[in-house]
């Protein structure tokens, strides 16, 4: 009994420990681009080895694409679409048999807005999924409002 006890213990302990392991790290900030427009700038940092996937990964199963999604405001209106910059890597996922693009070390994601307040902030989600070679972890949805 003593060692199903101990056993039980350390896998209670490790799962305790990955749950709060994240290897990215985020940073959103807002810019001023021109009169009534700002950017949001939205940072991933990735630990090394680890690498989160494209927003623009088009897959049903397997990988999760990374998505914003922002909160509806009347003085805070997207302009255009996201923009993403990272060292993007493109090939065959062997799980889903389709090719996908996933980014390492850093990813940048830009979204402009017209704002007609400018004591507001934007707010909203970004969903995504980071892996290894060997393994993923579970998506992730962090919530942001960076003030303009």
């Amino acid at each position: 009994m003593k060692p199903f006890f101990i056993l039980f213990t350390f896998l209670i302990a490790s799962f305790c420990t990955n749950a709060q392991f994240s290897p990215v790290s985020w940073n959103f900030e807002s810019v001023e681009t021109e009169n009534n427009t700002v950017e949001l700038v939205a940072t991933a940092e990735l630990e090394a080895g680890w690498f989160i996937y494209s927003k623009d990964l088009e897959l049903s199963v397997g990988p999760q694409a990374t998505k914003f999604n922002f909160e509806n405001n009347q003085n805070i209106k997207p302009k255009g679409s996201l923009t993403e910059i990272g060292k993007k890597i493109t090939g065959l996922c062997e799980l889903t048999q389709s090719v996908i693009t996933k980014i390492s070390t850093k990813a940048q994601y830009k979204q402009q807005f017209n704002t007609t307040n400018a004591t507001e902030a934007i707010k909203g989600t970004v969903s995504f999924m980071v892996c290894t070679n060997e393994s993923c972890l579970p998506p992730q949805k962090v919530p942001f409002s960076v003030s303009l």
